[in-house]
């Protein structure tokens, strides 16, 4: 799978976190707040960002140069954001190089059973996306229409190439939701907890989820190993309340 950096993708995510005060990325709230002179959109608008990442280049650059507000933020800042976007450029260089190996060394079939279990089958992904990531020891990553993104863990002080891998096979196994969420709806907290019970690389079973959720974990185990499905643990859950 191809791992891709995105200049003008990461200048929007900083523009998305701004204004909705998600200060707990990359540095404090002020040294954030002092790489741009303006970035206030209205909520519909902020809101539209991750949607607008997993366009494609064109046209997200026609979308920025054809409205307004955010062609003045990225007039006021870009060039600002730039610098800095290069001088961390090769931290992401370094992320993507050992991201890349350990997807070439990953043996996907070893994904089958949790293909299985889904109803679904192997995700076809549009795009894998590598941003500036946290200066805290917890990796962060989102799907969204087929296309996955990434915010590597200690970021500065680097050397998580694994436990990065693992955070990309965990959003990998969110994309096979997209079958069984037409017909069980949004359940945000149940298809999360669905997808923690699978160890990180994809391979059974995620011992450390289930000492948080011990009666969500066996009904998991039970049903699995019966071979049944998502749509059989949703039905179970919501028979004992616990979706």
């Amino acid at each position: 799978m191809e791992f891709k950096i995105s200049k003008l993708r990461n200048f929007l995510y900083f523009i998305y976190i701004l204004n909705k005060s998600k200060f707990d990325f990359m540095n404090s709230k002020r040294d954030i707040k002092n790489m741009f002179k303006s970035y206030e959109l209205d909520a519909k608008k902020a809101s539209y960002i991750k949607t607008l990442m997993t366009l494609e280049d064109e046209e997200v650059e026609k979308f920025i140069k054809e409205d307004q507000d955010f062609n003045q933020i990225v007039s006021i800042n870009y060039q600002n954001f730039s610098s800095f976007f290069e001088e961390n450029l090769h931290f992401l260089e370094k992320i993507k190089k050992d991201l890349e190996k350990l997807d070439n060394e990953f043996n996907y079939k070893g994904l089958d059973m949790v293909v299985s279990f889904y109803k679904s089958e192997l995700p076809s992904i549009k795009s894998i996306y590598i941003f500036l990531g946290n200066i805290d020891n917890m990796g962060r990553g989102f799907v969204k229409n087929n296309t996955i993104f990434l915010f590597p863990r200690m970021f500065k002080d680097y050397n998580y190439a694994e436990e990065d891998f693992k955070m990309f096979i965990h959003e990998f196994i969110h994309l096979m939701e997209y079958n069984s969420k037409k017909e069980i709806g949004e359940e945000r907290e149940f298809f999360e907890n669905v997808a923690r019970c699978f160890a990180p690389k994809g391979i059974l079973f995620n011992k450390e989820f289930a000492k948080e959720n011990q009666e969500f974990w066996h009904k998991f185990v039970e049903i699995f190993e019966s071979k049944g499905d998502i749509f059989n643990l949703y039905r179970e859950m919501m028979n004992c309340g616990k979706h």
